[in-house]
């Protein structure tokens, strides 16, 4: 499935557990969030159902971005714009 438009053969990863925090309850249904860092080649994400848009972002600007689920971006911004 290409959820980022490119497939999965090139997105590449160590798998390591960047962060993660536990989110809201759901229908009874307790929710986390993981984030892996990845890397995919900048050409071959495109535009799909999945995403509604996507770029690069400052740490202002990522500061500035409404996004669901909610996490603390703070710390978050910390592991990945390191």
């Amino acid at each position: 499935m290409e959820v980022i438009g490119a497939p999965g053969s090139s997105v590449s990863s160590d798998f390591q557990i960047v962060y993660y925090t536990i989110g809201k309850v759901v229908n009874g249904i307790p929710r986390m969030n993981v984030f892996f860092k990845v890397s995919v080649p900048r050409d071959e994400i495109t535009q799909t159902e999945h995403v509604k848009k996507w770029g690069w972002f400052t740490e202002d600007e990522f500061m500035e971005l409404s996004v669901n689920p909610s996490y603390d971006k703070a710390e978050l911004a910390q592991v990945v714009l390191a």
